[in-house]
C-alpha cells in the first residue's frame, strides 16, 4: 500500500478523488487532529452509497475526445464507478476498468448492464498494476491524482502501453484548483501541471495540451468552477524509446540528419542546375556533373531523402518509422545502381568518377 501524508486546515471526503491508490492523509480541523487511510476500505465505504458519487455521465473531456480514440481495446485507470468505461463501451470499444475499490467496480458492472454493454474489471491498486506494453488503442485517466513517483511510472507505462496510433486521454486538477475548493486533493504534490505532464509523456505527440478553468459537474464529488489540465496524446507510429537522457540524444541525432538532408538537397539542386530532371534516365543533352556536392557523393538528392526519413524517424522516436526508412534506403540504393548502368553507357568517364566518389556518404558508401 502506498502512503502519502499532507496537512490540511479543512477537509471533506468529496474534496478528494483518487480511487486508484491507497493514500494516507492527515489533516487538522480546529483543535482536532485525525489520520485516515484512503485505501480500498475507504473507497469501498465511499462507493457504498446507493447513488453514483461522481455521476453516471462520462467526464466531459473524455466524451469530447472519445471519437479520436481508434478502434480497439481501451484501458481506464482509477475508474471508480465506471462512468467513462461504460461510455466508451457504448461506442464499441472493448474496455477494461482498473480500480482498487471492489464496490466501485461492482457499480461499474451494474452501470454497464443497465446500458447493455460489457466492461471488464480489474481489482488492483495502481502501485501493483502493470500496464501491458503495446496493447491498447486508448488509455484514459481522469482525476487520477497519484504521488509523483507513482504518477511518473504510471504515465511512462501508459505511453508504452499504446498501440501505434493509440491515444492517451487525461484530465486532472492543477495547483490553481486549490483556490476553488470544488474538488480534488489539497496537497500541491498530487496536483498536475502541463509542464510536468509534457516531461512525463515526452515519448508521445501531444495533440491537445492545455491548462484552463471550466465548470466541472460530476455528481456530488466534483462540482463547480475548476482549474484543470487536459491532455490528448498519440503514440505517433508505435513503440517509443526510453524517456531519459538517451531520448534527447536520439532527437539531437534526428535534427542533425535533417540538417544534413537539407544541405544535400540544396547543394545537389544547385549543382545540377539545368541538368535537374524528374526522369531517372539521362537524356542526350544531359551533362555529367562532378562539381560541388557531386565531388563528394554521386547521388546527393537520394541521400537527402534517406537522411530526411531517418531524421524524422529519430525525432519521433519510432522503431517502425526507422524500419521504413531502412527499406526506403534499400530501394533508393537499388534505383541508383540501375541509373548508374545508364550513366556508364552514356558517359565513359563515369567509371573513373564512380571509383573516386562514393554513392551516398562521403568516403564511406
Amino acid at each position: 500500500m502506498h502512503k502519502w501524508s499532507a496537512e490540511f486546515s479543512e477537509f471533506s471526503v468529496k474534496d478528494f478523488r483518487c480511487g486508484s491508490t491507497a493514500i494516507a492523509v492527515s489533516w487538522q480541523a480546529k483543535d482536532l487532529k485525525q489520520t485516515d487511510t484512503m485505501d480500498a476500505e475507504f473507497w469501498n465505504n465511499r462507493y457504498a452509497a446507493a447513488h453514483f458519487v461522481y455521476g453516471e455521465a462520462p467526464n466531459a473531456f473524455v466524451a469530447a475526445m472519445a471519437p479520436r480514440i481508434p478502434d480497439g481495446p481501451v484501458l481506464c485507470l482509477a475508474e471508480g464507478e465506471g462512468r467513462n468505461a461504460v461510455h466508451l463501451a457504448t461506442l464499441g470499444h472493448a474496455v477494461t476498468a482498473v480500480d482498487q475499490s471492489e464496490m466501485g467496480l461492482a457499480k461499474a458492472r451494474k452501470l454497464a448492464a443497465a446500458r447493455g454493454v460489457q466492461v471488464a474489471t480489474v481489482l488492483a491498486d495502481l502501485e501493483r498494476y502493470s500496464i501491458a506494453a503495446n496493447a491498447w488503442a486508448g488509455i484514459v485517466a481522469t482525476f487520477a491524482h497519484l504521488p509523483p513517483p507513482l504518477r511518473r511510472r504510471v504515465h511512462r507505462e501508459a505511453a508504452l502501453g499504446l498501440q501505434p496510433g493509440g491515444v492517451f486521454v487525461l484530465e486532472a486538477y492543477t495547483p490553481a484548483q486549490l483556490a476553488f475548493g470544488t474538488g480534488g486533493p489539497k496537497a500541491p504534490e498530487l496536483l498536475m501541471t502541463l509542464a510536468a505532464l509534457r516531461e512525463e509523456l515526452s515519448g508521445l505527440e501531444l495533440l491537445v495540451a492545455q491548462e484552463l478553468e471550466r465548470e466541472v459537474v460530476e455528481g456530488d464529488g466534483h462540482t463547480g468552477r475548476s482549474a484543470v489540465v487536459q491532455i490528448l496524446a498519440i503514440a505517433f507510429l508505435g513503440v517509443k524509446w526510453g524517456y531519459d537522457s538517451a531520448l534527447k540524444h536520439v532527437r539531437i541525432a534526428g535534427w542533425l540528419l535533417l540538417a544534413v538532408a537539407a544541405i544535400y538537397g540544396l547543394a545537389g539542386t544547385l549543382a545540377l542546375g539545368r541538368n535537374l530532371t524528374p526522369f531517372p534516365k539521362p537524356s542526350g543533352r544531359t551533362r555529367l556533373v562532378q562539381r560541388g556536392i557531386y565531388a563528394l557523393v554521386r547521388h546527393p538528392l537520394y541521400a537527402a531523402v534517406i537522411c530526411s526519413a531517418m531524421g524524422w524517424s529519430l525525432l519521433r522516436a519510432s522503431w517502425p518509422a526507422l524500419g521504413g526508412s531502412a527499406v526506403l534506403a534499400l530501394l533508393l540504393d537499388a534505383k541508383a545502381r540501375r541509373e548508374e548502368q545508364w550513366l556508364r553507357r552514356q558517359f565513359p568517364e563515369y567509371v573513373s568518377y564512380q571509383e573516386r566518389v562514393k554513392r551516398f556518404l562521403p568516403w564511406i558508401y
